[in-house]
Parts: C-alpha cells; sequence; structure tokens
C-alpha cells in the first residue's frame, strides 16, 4: 500500500487554533504540514484551549473539519468527550495507523490504546518520560507505569522518540516495544528581524507556562542580582500553577529599579512571534524540554538564546547563538546576561545572523519527512 493511501488517526488533547499547551501542539501541526502530501490524517482533540472553559469561536464541535490538505480535525466538546463516542468515530475511519501524543491523558492517550486494537499504534510521550517530568504528579504516574509493565499495555506498540536522549528515557522505563526517532519538524525560518541592540539596555524574553518546570522563579533570581544593569524582561506565558506565580510575583515585586518587568501573559502565535523579535535576547532556564520549539523559534528569528543544558539545543556558545549553562552555575547565567548587556550593535547584528544560521541547519525537511514515513510505515 502507498503511503498516500494511508490513513492515520491522530490524538491529542490540544491542537490548533489552541496555542497555550505550546510545544505538544506545535510538534504535531508541524508533522500533519510536512506529510500532507504523504498521508490522511484524522486528528481527535478538546474543543477548546489548555485551561480554557469556553470552547473556540466559529469551530464547529463534534464533526470532521478540513483543518489542510489531506487533515480532517474532529474538535470534541465536553459532551461528547465520551468513550462511546469517541470509539465509535474512531471506528468508522478505519485507519491503518493511530498515532498517540502522550502517556497519561484518559481521553487522549489511555482510552486510544484500547479503541485502537490489533492496529499499528505509534506513541508520542512528547517528552513525558522524561525524569523532570516524571517527578510531577509522580505517584500517579509511577503507578501508571508499573501497570502499563504488568499487563504489557505498551508491548506491541512504536514508541517515538525526538532525541537520542528521549529514546534512552522511554528504554529506562521498560514498557516493551520498539522506539524509532523522528526528530521534531520546526517552523519554517521567517524573515530576518531588523532589530538594533539599545546602547546600555538589554530587552529580555522569557518564554514558558509559568510552572516551576519552565523556571521563571530562577531566572528572576539571577535577575534580581543584576541591579547596576538596565533591563526590560517581558514574561509570555500561561499562569499554570498559581501557587508558583505567587512565588515569582514576590521577586518581581523586589526588583531593583533598573529592571522592569511586563506581565504579557499567554500570546497569539502570531504576536509571541512579534516578542521574540523585539527581544534582544530569550531567557529559559528550563528544567528540561524534550524539543523546546520556543528555543528553536527564537534562534530562527535572530534572538539569541540563554537557556539550561538541560535541552537538545547545546553547543550554542561556540556558534554564537547564545548560551546552554548547567541549572548549578548562577554566575555563568549572570555572566552571559552581561554579555549581552554590554554588547554593542555591531558585534550583537553578528549574532543575530549566527542565531539564524543556527536555527536552519535544523531544517532538514528531507530528512526529516523520511524519519516520519519510516515512522508510519
Amino acid at each position: 500500500m502507498g503511503s498516500m493511501n494511508k490513513k492515520i488517526a491522530v490524538f491529542i488533547d490540544w491542537f490548533r487554533p489552541g496555542y497555550k499547551a505550546g510545544g505538544p501542539i506545535t510538534s504535531c501541526a508541524n508533522m500533519v504540514d510536512l506529510l500532507k502530501e504523504d498521508f490522511h490524517f484524522y486528528i481527535f482533540t478538546k474543543d477548546r484551549d489548555y485551561m480554557e472553559d469556553e470552547p473556540y469561536d466559529q469551530v464547529a464541535s463534534n464533526e470532521w473539519i478540513n483543518y489542510s490538505k489531506n487533515c480532517e480535525v474532529m474538535y470534541l466538546s465536553a459532551e461528547k468527550l465520551a468513550r462511546k463516542f469517541m470509539k465509535n468515530e474512531f471506528d468508522k475511519l478505519d485507519v491503518h495507523v493511530v498515532y498517540i501524543n502522550g502517556m497519561f491523558s484518559k481521553h487522549f492517550s489511555i482510552w486510544p490504546m484500547k479503541f485502537a486494537g490489533p492496529k499499528n499504534v505509534i506513541v508520542a510521550p512528547r517528552g513525558m518520560l522524561r525524569p523532570s517530568a516524571l517527578a510531577i504528579k509522580s505517584f500517579k504516574k509511577s503507578v501508571y507505569l508499573i501497570l502499563s509493565r504488568v499487563r504489557g499495555t505498551y508491548k506491541n506498540v512504536v514508541f517515538q522518540a525526538t532525541t537520542d536522549d528521549e529514546k534512552k528515557d522511554i528504554e529506562a522505563q521498560k514498557l516493551g516495544g520498539e522506539v524509532q526517532v523522528a526528530h521534531n519538524s520546526p517552523k519554517s525560518i521567517p524573515e530576518i528581524k531588523a532589530n538594533s541592540k539599545k546602547k546600555d539596555l538589554l530587552r529580555i524574553c522569557f518564554a514558558g507556562r509559568i510552572a516551576k518546570e519552565k523556571n521563571l522563579l530562577f531566572a528572576l533570581k539571577i535577575l534580581k542580582e543584576m541591579s547596576s544593569n538596565k533591563i526590560e524582561l517581558n514574561i509570555a506565558g500561561e499562569k499554570y500553577d498559581e501557587d508558583y506565580w505567587k512565588e515569582c510575583d514576590e521577586a518581581i515585586q523586589e526588583m531593583p529599579n533598573g529592571i522592569k518587568v511586563n506581565v504579557l501573559g499567554s500570546l497569539s502565535p502570531d504576536r509571541f512571534s512579534k516578542e521574540l523579535e523585539k527581544a534582544d535576547v530569550m531567557f529559559l532556564p528550563t528544567r528540561g524540554e524534550n524539543f523546546g520549539h520556543v528555543v528553536h523559534e527564537s534562534l530562527a528569528c535572530g534572538t539569541p538564546v540563554i537557556i539550561s543544558d538541560q535541552t537538545p539545543w547545546r553547543g550554542l556558545s561556540r556558534a554564537k547563538a547564545g548560551f546552554d549553562l548547567a541549572l548549578q552555575d548562577k554566575k555563568a547565567f549572570r555572566e552571559a546576561i552581561n554579555k549581552f548587556w554590554k554588547m554593542g550593535s555591531d558585534e550583537y547584528q553578528e549574532w543575530i545572523a549566527c542565531a539564524r544560521k543556527f536555527a536552519s541547519e535544523r531544517m532538514d525537511t528531507e530528512k526529516l519527512r523520511t524519519e516520519y514515513i519510516r515512522l508510519f510505515e
């Protein structure tokens, strides 16, 4: 059977036009776009964005809608987010492959494993088996993984790892099944930004939801120690953990006079891109990223990054694209920020070009397409 004849059912909690769940939405949307000439996709997802009670405007629920070439989406309302309804709609499709995003969602990970029966199943954990991710709500996750090993839930599936490190994380869980690497498909490179850095001012964008794993509080504590520098920090991200946000807000109130902090909240993709383009540097001392779409997007638009060494984006300083630093080395973070603060416009233009070059080197679309065709075959 040719790949174009293959129908693939995709299960994911949130999808476009949603954006608040971040990376998994981007990964799935980019994959569908990459493979639009190769497979026909049917996507099951919720009819509302992450942490939202209201459905999307002007998007019909509980029926198949054409999303793009060879891709249809069913946006499920809260009432139809029921096992019987989803199973009936799934059975009507008679798909060849089931593609599950994530590990622990009842509706979009666990139920689809039962729907699939003897069909080929691919599970993309999306970083959920990283040690840093498993540490969150660890008891429930541990129980589920233990039961999955005992029952052999995943013994016949293919796991998709998006990096070699994720492959090791998946294999460490001993869930059975095969693990294949198919890298994330990043966005295309945008037009170069026309950004001239102002002297003695550093414009920083923190890009990530307000949660412990993204480490905003760490970033704020680093900046608090930069009292002699004039810095503007824009925080773009959904407030996911209110208790954690209270700690962050207290740190913001204690900032020295030279540091201005703007809390922007969750931004639409277009507005978020504009914020990245305006920034001199993107700062994300994350505790762990499976891919880090925001890192790629920042580099692609020419904004260097200061990030932790807990992402696949390594070797940044050698490439003059930014810095990937150990979280234990707070001095290195301060030095990186100070370097950009002191940097003149001519030198900064070189870092813009190098950031874009670093991102473009990750854009081998034909290689990515081959990896996914192999995965789905």
